[in-house]
């Protein structure tokens, strides 16, 4: 997604939860790591970004 955002012109931003400490503190503990990769984008483009991710190419 991050690269269609990009592909298109779209400025977002990303976020991605349950970097290395969270991996370390699972890997102590045992258990899947999760992990959530989030990404922004303005008001604005929105409109665009759902069009664009959506899009089956």
């Amino acid at each position: 997604m991050k690269s269609r955002l990009a592909a298109a012109g779209i400025r977002h931003r990303s976020k991605i939860n349950g970097g290395m400490r969270a991996a370390t503190n699972r890997a102590i503990y045992g258990g899947n790591l999760p992990v959530q990769h989030e990404l922004f984008v303005s008001r604005e483009d929105e409109h665009r970004a759902l069009k664009e991710i959506s899009s089956s190419d």
